[in-house]
């Protein structure tokens, strides 16, 4: 899990980022398992061998701690399309490691667990479901619809609304596939692949670029 600033967060050097780290581990296990009403700070404190004050030091509350794992989350799913946009992959090649990389994750049980914990949390703490919200899934779309903007600057694709664009994308690639996860029906990965694959190219199609100004069109 990829670490993430927070406005109250001290100390940003090798021990501070270890330190978060295991903090955000061992709090993302206790609140699995216990839930966020049923899960303290000082339980945070005693499970990751460190005093309450450090915990303190790096989050401001434990729903500050609570948005940091999914602020990190969000981190950690966007990774792939910066690294092929630094590496200049074409838009199907960046959108590609995208999806297989937001499917996987989505797929794997940590993440289905964690899914039916916030949206289970939401119902008794709706400010936090807001919150949690606004610092994970609201962080993912914003970013890819950033990247499809940009897209559309060069050419690439031709959308109009680069967030709505954003959301149908990643519903495309994880929504059915995540219902399955959640109710117990994984798919083979092979079927995951194809369907991944599927989606973007079927997304690509729906906003294909313009043809640019001046250049011909591709013969057939």
């Amino acid at each position: 899990m990829t670490s993430c600033q927070e406005p109250h967060e001290k100390g940003n050097g090798p021990a501070s980022a270890r330190t978060r780290g295991a903090i955000l581990k061992t709090a993302a296990g206790l609140f699995l398992e216990r839930g966020y009403g049923g899960t303290s700070v000082d339980l945070i404190a005693a499970e990751a061998g460190v005093a309450r004050q450090t915990i303190y030091n790096q989050f401001a509350s434990k729903e500050a701690l609570f948005r940091a794992i999914f602020s990190a989350l969000a981190d950690e799913a966007m990774m792939p399309l910066a690294v092929a946009a630094r590496k200049g992959a074409s838009m199907r090649a960046a959108l590609l490691r995208l999806a297989r990389s937001h499917v996987a994750g989505a797929l794997s049980p940590a993440r289905l667990a964690l899914y039916r914990l916030v949206v289970a949390e939401a119902v008794h703490f709706p400010e936090l479901g807001r919150a949690i919200y606004g610092v994970g899934a609201a962080r993912v779309v914003r970013q890819l619809a950033d990247f499809l903007r940009e897209g559309t600057r060069l050419g690439h694709l031709d959308v109009a609304n680069p967030e709505a664009a954003a959301e149908q994308f990643l519903s495309m690639v994880t929504g059915f596939q995540q219902f399955r996860g959640l109710m117990g029906l994984p798919a083979p990965s092979a079927e995951v692949d194809t369907r991944t694959e599927e989606a973007v190219d079927t997304f690509l199609r729906a906003f294909k670029g313009r043809p640019q100004r001046g250049m011909p069109r591709a013969r057939r």
